[in-house]
């Protein structure tokens, strides 16, 4: 369940309605040392706007680009160089007709430890409220 007892919705309810947007910018699992970073347009107009990604831990701005996408489609707007041995949180960031929006994705052989875990969780917790 999403939602608990009481009616307040929890943790999954705010993933599941970030991946379920009819129009999202996303990356891929890394390939050859590179994530690409992708939308996927599931609206029959085409959307246009900018996007950034950042480096969740440091801030930095390691993409950003204005994109155009076709109505019903998905296409690669760039990539970005990861190495497979770093766990790193990435903020990607978009913003099409005046609205913003994000989404993010985590990189990195697993195990994670339990306190970088809470420490992601934090960081993707304060963008979703």
């Amino acid at each position: 369940a999403v939602v608990d007892y009481y009616g307040e919705k929890k943790l999954a309810y705010d993933y599941i309605r970030i991946s379920q947007t009819p129009f999202c910018i996303m990356m891929e699992d890394p390939e050859n040392w590179h994530c690409r970073v992708v939308c996927a347009n599931d609206t029959l107009k085409s959307v246009s706007g900018t996007v950034t990604v950042t480096d969740g831990g440091t801030g930095d701005i390691l993409f950003e680009k204005d994109f155009k996408a076709k109505e019903n489609s998905s296409q690669a707007i760039g990539e970005i160089r990861v190495l497979h041995s770093e766990q790193k949180l990435f903020f990607i960031d978009w913003e099409t007709e005046g609205k913003k929006y994000f989404n993010f994705y985590i990189s990195g052989f697993v195990p994670f430890s339990l306190s970088q875990c809470m420490e992601m969780t934090e960081k993707i917790m304060k963008r979703i409220k």
